[in-house]
């Protein structure tokens, strides 16, 4: 098992809360898309209910969680990888950044809430002693959708990727997988 101590410094030198560049903690309505952040989540010290992981790859894993009695969606990414996947993440912040800031939320990709600091023990929880420690504290957090894609949706879809082209930020991998409802979920895969 790795050294705990190393996880958090990793974090630390790669999430300073707040993230330069890509997260934030205030209002970043009147700037420009390369100075947009991703804001912290509302309920960032609410208490996180770990429920069931909903995927899992090389970018990290996504679980579902109960947070002040709404289900939402939550990405962490793994320690061991960070730097590899620091990009990923940074692209990921920016992208719902551009979104938020053109009042997109919810309309063609889920809602991003913003970001939040995992505890130890959420993490221990979700994914027992061994594996938390491989994982990042830091996390993502969106809309939970449940809904598969189904054919109604491609007309949504379709266009949800001609508005994302006008905010500067390029799906590269729209398979379907990446969409619920109709609306993307991942953007871990876009460039800003």
């Amino acid at each position: 098992m790795p050294d705990p101590s190393i996880k958090h410094m990793q974090a630390a030198f790669l999430f300073k809360a707040p993230l330069p560049g890509f997260f934030s903690t205030s209002s970043d309505k009147d700037k420009k898309y390369s100075e947009l952040r991703l804001p912290r989540f509302e309920h960032y010290n609410a208490k996180v209910i770990y429920k069931g992981i909903l995927g899992e790859g090389n970018e990290g894993v996504v679980f579902s969680a109960t947070i002040k009695g709404e289900t939402f969606t939550v990405k962490v990414r793994p320690v061991e990888d960070q730097f590899k996947y620091f990009a990923s993440l940074a692209y990921e912040a920016r992208a719902y950044a551009r979104i938020h800031n053109r009042g997109q939320d919810s309309v063609y990709s889920c809602r991003c809430y913003g970001w939040m600091k995992l505890s130890l023990a959420t993490l221990q929880k979700a994914f027992g002693l061994r594996t938390c420690y491989d994982l990042s504290n830091y996390a993502i957090v969106k809309e939970f959708i449940s809904t598969l894609p189904r054919p109604e949706h491609l007309p949504s879809i379709h266009s949800g990727l001609d508005v994302s082209d006008k905010m500067g930020i390029m799906i590269e991998d729209s398979s379907p997988q990446n969409y619920k409802g109709g609306r993307l979920i991942d953007l871990g895969n876009a460039v800003t």
